[in-house]
């Protein structure tokens, strides 16, 4: 830890205050590995990081070169510092040469992949973009600007369009690619000996959610067995959509009553048997 002239902070890791840096400090005498997630957007990937710090006692921190909502670049040189152990961090980052080497140049061979069907993750994603909060004009959720960061192409006239025309350019334009290629882009990945990856998925962590963190501590090493759903805490998503509920017994497949006999036609088509399979969603 250092301290500038003031006696104040100076952060000098991934960390930004004194509190996590003591933090870190003591999870890595310990021996805590850090534990990086790579997650599906819109997959409470955030409430997710907090609990693992929890459960870890280490802290959350970023990894990512830039704040872009759905695809996070990874950093090689933060990521560097990230293998030093003591650390939780998710990303959104697409299985691309940039962040492969990045891994590979950080030295982080184990990680997890943390995935949701595609097909609710983009109707899940759409009313996040459509809900108005916050009071920054550049990060304000479901403004203008906002749903532009999350896809660079949208058509100039998409405010005037209809609910049926955004899902039809939705399903035509991003699905594919920012959604399903995303999952089966990692699968890709875990079928070679490169990387040690875990998949883990959404529908496990709302249905079995201390399962979900013990199958997680058990791949790192640690024994969270002890640990029961009273150590678990559930941060209700802000802002709230009409598609995201967090009661266990919520449907997971919300995107059927959304969308028109055309648009499920397409979006079935467009989603591939074999990552059904590989993750038990329902055709």
């Amino acid at each position: 830890m250092t301290r500038g002239q003031s006696g104040q902070f100076v952060p000098s890791d991934l960390t930004l205050n004194e509190s996590d840096f003591e933090k870190r400090q003591l999870a890595i005498e310990q021996g805590i590995p850090s534990i990086l997630s790579i997650s599906t957007a819109r997959a409470a990937s955030s409430n997710i990081g907090k609990l693992l710090s929890k459960l870890s006692g280490s802290p959350n921190v970023y990894v990512d070169a830039q704040p872009t909502p759905i695809e996070h670049d990874m950093s090689a040189g933060m990521l560097r510092d990230f293998a030093r152990g003591g650390a939780v961090s998710y990303v959104h980052s697409r299985a691309n040469q940039r962040n492969l080497s990045a891994l590979r140049k950080a030295g982080i061979e184990k990680f997890l992949v943390h995935v949701r069907d595609p097909r609710q993750s983009m109707i899940s994603n759409y009313f996040r973009s459509h809900v108005e909060q916050g009071n920054d004009p550049y990060q304000k959720q479901g403004n203008w600007r906002y749903r532009r960061y999350y896809y660079d192409d949208l058509p100039l006239e998409y405010e005037d369009m209809s609910f049926e025309e955004h899902m039809d350019w939705h399903i035509e334009n991003v699905y594919q690619y920012y959604w399903a290629d995303w999952i089966q882009e990692w699968l890709d990945v875990s079928n070679t000996s490169e990387f040690d990856i875990k998949f883990v998925t959404f529908d496990q962590f709302k249905r079995e959610p201390l399962n979900y963190f013990h199958e997680i501590g058990a791949f790192y090493g640690l024994d969270w067995s002890s640990y029961t759903e009273d150590d678990l805490f559930f941060v209700k998503p802000d802002p709230p959509t009409p598609v995201n509920n967090w009661s266990s017994k919520a449907p997971l497949d919300t995107w059927r009553e959304k969308l028109t006999e055309a648009q499920l036609e397409k979006l079935q088509d467009l989603t591939p048997q074999a990552l059904l399979d590989r993750f038990g969603w329902k055709r």
